[in-house]
């Protein structure tokens, strides 16, 4: 599964309308799932089970038995960005991955950063490679692309963008700005 990239121009008035940037990278499931279960293993202990299991129980594949009652085992995982134990990259990092979320182009040093920040800790073969392509397919989008406004990334083409994200920004929210309102509150 790719990772594509899409764009608004500071040229059109508010919504503004996602463009396709026709820039799309491997590694969704290095990047994405990788990121998850990391942000699980280090913050969380082994999900409950009534089996007596010798690894760790992941929420990933609780979620897949999950028959509707109680709460969802993946939101633990989702709960940990209005954590104080996470790191500022990782929470910026996991603000990216939201559905909906998109970055003004201006702050891509500032995503850019968390996610090298996140690959330091997590450096394996195909994470480093997924966000390294990543960086590099939205630094040659930015530099290609005249008065770009901000990019919305789409995490797995399985889903497609547009039912995701819609046609234009108007239900997207900018999730370096909600970064920040959750980095004062914390």
């Amino acid at each position: 599964m790719a990772i594509e990239l899409f764009y608004t121009k500071a040229s059109d008035k508010s919504p503004r309308k996602w463009y396709d940037a026709h820039h799309s990278t491997w590694g969704s499931h290095a990047s994405w799932m990788c990121f998850m279960h990391y942000m699980e293993r280090k913050y969380l202990p082994s999900y409950p089970s009534d089996y007596a299991l010798r690894e760790y129980n992941n929420r990933f594949v609780a979620t897949m038995f999950w028959n509707g009652e109680g709460d969802m085992p993946m939101q633990e995982i989702w709960d940990l960005q209005l954590s104080g134990k996470v790191t500022s990259a990782e929470r910026l990092t996991m603000q990216s991955m939201m559905d909906k979320a998109y970055f003004l182009a201006k702050d891509f040093p500032r995503v850019r950063k968390a996610w090298r920040e996140y690959v330091k800790e997590n450096n394996g073969e195909g994470v480093v490679k997924a966000f390294s392509d990543l960086i590099a397919s939205i630094e040659s989008l930015i530099a290609s692309t005249p008065a770009i406004h901000s990019i919305g990334i789409n995490w797995s083409s399985v889903n497609c963008f547009y039912d995701t994200f819609g046609k234009d920004d108007s239900e997207c929210y900018d999730f370096v700005a909600d970064y920040d309102k959750i980095e004062s509150e914390l």
